[in-house]
């Protein structure tokens, strides 16, 4: 099994994980700000070091391409950008911006 086909999917779920244990603490806002933002860049990096592989997994039932890692490293930039361009929520609470980010990324 190739790794690397797997690798944006592995990525996110270690970023929704990781959202999921802040959830459960108190961090300040900039502090989730910064995580999710710096999960969400390595999702992309992850994205884009997989771009030209194809294959397929679990007994050719998911199938990689082009057009899938092109897929890919679309939703990984606008989930970028989204966590990006939002430092400066108003209408979430201080202890809601865990969850918020967690499904961002989760959708």
């Amino acid at each position: 099994m190739q790794i690397t086909l797997l690798l944006p999917e592995i990525a996110l779920s270690i970023m929704v994980l990781v959202l999921f244990a802040t959830s459960l603490g108190k961090f300040k806002a900039s502090t989730l700000n910064l995580t999710a933002l710096a999960l969400s860049a390595i999702a992309l990096f992850a994205a884009v070091a997989g771009c030209c592989e194809q294959g397929v997994l679990f007994f050719d039932t998911y199938r990689v391409d082009l057009l899938s890692q092109i897929f890919k490293i679309i939703t990984t930039l606008g989930l970028f950008l989204v966590i990006s361009s939002s430092s400066g929520l108003r209408g979430i609470s201080e202890n809601l911006k865990a969850e918020y980010y967690m499904f961002l990324t989760i959708g």
